[in-house]
C-alpha cells in the first residue's frame, strides 16, 4: 500500500511539473491552485526612484477550498490582507480576486504565473506571482496613469509608425516567497 500511494504521488509530481501541451493545446492549468497550497514567506523588497527604500517581511498563505482559495497576505507584522480567489474560467485560466469590500479583480493564470492589472486612484497596478519550485516570486509594478511621453505617430520612410505612449513606473516590489 505505501509503494502504492507513494507511485501515486510521483506521478502527480510529474504531471504538475510537466510543460507540455494538452491535445487540445490548452495551457496545463489543473495543478493550479494545489501545488501552491501553503505558508509562503520572505521578504519585501520596495523600490522606488531606482533603488531600494524598505523591506518588509511577508506571508503569503494560499488555501485551497473547492472551487475558490483563501489567498491571505501580510506585510509586516499588522497588515492582513484576506482575499478569496475564485475559479471563472478553468480552461482560459481566468480567477477572480474577491477583497471582500466591494472590490473584485480579474486575475489571469498563464503556465505558473497569476497576473492582475487594474487602475485606481490614478494608478497603473500590475502584479504577478509565479511559482518557481519551492518558491514564489511576488512583483507588484505601480505606475501613472497619466503618460509621461508619446511618440511615433508618423510616417518614416513611407511606413506609418503608429503612437507609443509611455508611462512613468513610481514603485516596484518583489519578494521571493519560500514554502515554510
Amino acid at each position: 500500500m505505501r509503494l502504492l500511494t507513494v507511485f501515486f504521488l510521483g506521478v502527480l509530481f510529474i504531471s504538475c511539473n510537466s510543460t507540455k501541451m494538452l491535445v487540445k493545446q490548452q495551457p496545463i492549468v489543473e495543478c493550479f491552485p494545489t501545488t501552491w497550497a501553503g505558508i509562503w514567506k520572505g521578504d519585501l523588497g520596495i523600490y522606488s526612484k531606482g533603488k531600494k527604500t524598505r523591506t518588509l517581511p511577508m506571508t503569503l498563505t494560499i488555501l485551497p477550498q473547492g472551487d475558490s482559495i483563501q489567498w491571505t497576505i501580510q506585510y509586516d507584522t499588522m497588515d492582513i490582507r484576506p482575499y478569496t480567489l475564485k475559479l471563472v474560467d478553468k480552461e482560459k485560466g481566468i480567477y477572480r480576486v474577491d477583497e471582500h469590500n466591494s472590490i473584485q479583480l480579474e486575475s489571469y493564470l498563464f503556465g505558473q504565473k497569476l497576473i492582475s492589472q487594474y487602475t485606481v486612484m490614478g494608478n497603473q497596478i500590475t502584479i504577478m506571482e509565479e511559482k518557481q519550485g519551492n518558491t514564489i516570486i511576488f512583483e507588484v509594478l505601480m505606475s501613472k496613469s497619466e503618460p509621461i511621453s508619446t511618440t511615433g505617430g508618423q510616417k518614416v520612410n513611407g511606413e506609418e509608425i503608429p503612437q507609443v505612449t509611455t508611462y512613468p513606473v513610481r514603485i516596484y516590489q518583489k519578494a521571493l516567497l519560500r514554502r515554510f
